[in-house]
């Protein structure tokens, strides 16, 4: 589970009644939500409702899995929880000034999250995704087949860079992207886009959505010669060996107008 906002996690509480897990990857967010509540009484503040919200509903989850007897494991930074799947991001220090920076005044978190990191250029000229539910959000690589796939759920540039800074040499040659958060403009750079350069990156986005993915961002993977896929009501697979499930036509990236091997969409849904 990569963070606690509804549409990370109300999906969720379905899954776990109807499927069988062995184990959650989870932020313990009842510790979370200790530590701000005593920052906040200690400064004489009240927690922001939308984040307190949040975080409150990821404690219920985290009861509803203990309730299951499943075990909860936190994303310790370079821990395998499968034999092909690595846990990149985010590293302790990184997620507790994240989430510490709810009880700092929002000029002060701007300040800290922004100093040192370069400015958004060229065509991503928006500032920072700064939501601390979605800077902390986890970030997985998926090693398999000599490929590296990438999911960074909803981390922005921040929370991206420290990861590429930690791990640049396994991102070197990356294949495929899950954009984060739907693709918005407000969680990567022009020069994260250059310095991950993926073979193919891939977008969660609704059906009829104006806002995502943003133009800017197309434009941006076009320019570093990146297809790029997004669901927007259809179902996108990929299959190493190239073969079409039944039913199902080649993707045809939304950036750019020819066909790239190795992906697949069920047929458009109708409005």
């Amino acid at each position: 589970m990569d963070n606690f906002g509804q549409r990370a996690l109300g999906g969720l509480f379905h899954v776990l009644e109807q499927v069988p897990v062995r184990r959650v990857m989870m932020h313990d967010a009842s510790v979370v939500l200790r530590v701000l509540g005593s920052h906040f009484r200690g400064v004489g503040l009240r927690p922001i409702s939308d984040y307190t919200a949040a975080l409150e509903r990821g404690a219920e989850f985290a009861a509803l899995v203990d309730s299951y007897g499943i075990p909860r494991v936190p994303p310790v930074v370079g821990s395998r929880p499968a034999p092909h799947i690595a846990v990149l991001g985010p590293t302790p220090d990184f997620y507790t000034r994240t989430m510490l920076g709810l009880a700092q005044p929002t000029a002060l978190f701007v300040e800290s999250l922004l100093r040192g990191e370069e400015s958004l250029s060229e065509v991503l000229d928006e500032k920072d995704d700064l939501s601390p539910l979605n800077q902390a959000s986890i970030v997985l690589a998926v090693i398999f087949g000599g490929r590296v796939f990438l999911f960074p759920g909803d981390a922005n540039v921040a929370a991206l860079s420290d990861v590429v800074l930690r791990y640049g040499s396994l991102l070197r040659e990356l294949f495929w992207l899950q954009v984060p958060h739907h693709g918005s403009k407000r969680n990567l750079s022009s020069n994260l886009i250059r310095t991950l350069a993926p073979k193919i990156a891939v977008v969660s986005a609704g059906l009829g959505d104006r806002k995502h993915p943003s133009r800017a961002v197309l434009n941006a993977f076009e320019k570093v010669g990146t297809p790029v896929f997004a669901t927007q009501g259809n179902i996108l697979y990929y299959r190493s060996d190239g073969l079409l499930r039944p039913g199902f036509v080649p993707a045809i990236p939304i950036n750019r107008p020819f066909t790239r091997y190795g992906a697949a969409l069920l047929p458009p849904v109708p409005y």
